[in-house]
């Protein structure tokens, strides 16, 4: 069963979240693609790398930039088998956009289960045709169907019922914006939940989409 495999995996080399604490001013607001960039120009077997999902930053919006304060730091979810490579960013400078922001000291946090998660944006590839661009129910219809195609090819199973679609969301890349919602999962049982953490669902993973995290 996939499911099965991917626990083994788990087992072997399970995914946790490795955080890095960040000293500077500020970063684009939408700074997914950009900060994935910067990250692979110190790190160039990030570059397109499976294995590698980047949290988006936390901080305060202020128009086109977010204000990095005490909460804000790098998290990657990565193998753990990766740690010893990623250190490499530790006291590193990257420029973000037209920022820049040091890299300090790291601890590595293991993915805890939990029945519900939540991730600010999911980016999925529908099939055509699009639903219009203010159809929200519409999208929000086709999201969670194609949520459960992508939830079944690992063997997880949640109810229609209990998927949620929130706002809208977009990630920029190479100025383009490209579509997300913010999703719910509820009602998970507890393998399931570090499953849909250690893969997430949908693409641009590197970018901080499909990245999930206990709701609260």
């Amino acid at each position: 069963m996939k499911a099965a495999n991917n626990a083994q995996m788990q087992n072997t080399n399970p995914i946790v979240d490795m955080c890095f604490t960040i000293r500077g001013n500020a970063i684009p607001l939408h700074h997914g693609h950009m900060l994935y960039a910067a990250i692979a120009s110190i790190l160039p077997d990030a570059h397109g790398a499976k294995w590698l999902g980047i949290h988006s930053v936390i901080g305060r919006p202020q128009e086109n930039k977010l204000l990095l304060d005490h909460r804000s730091r790098l998290k990657l979810r990565i193998p753990i088998d990766r740690v010893g490579y990623v250190l490499g960013l530790s006291g590193k400078t990257l420029v973000v956009g037209k920022c820049k922001i040091t890299i300090g000291t790291s601890t590595i946090k293991m993915l805890s289960a939990a029945p519900a998660l939540y991730s600010p944006n999911v980016c999925l590839r529908l099939t055509p045709p699009h639903p219009p661009i203010d159809a929200d129910e519409l999208w929000a219809n086709r999201y969670k169907n194609q949520l459960q195609r992508e939830l079944a090819s690992y063997n997880v199973i949640c109810d229609i019922n209990d998927i949620e679609i929130g706002g809208q969301r977009f990630v920029i890349i190479h100025g383009r914006k490209v579509r997300g919602f913010a999703v719910k999962l509820n009602k998970l049982c507890l393998d399931d939940s570090i499953i849909i953490q250690a893969n997430g669902l949908g693409g641009r993973r590197a970018f901080g989409c499909g990245i999930f995290y206990e709701a609260t």
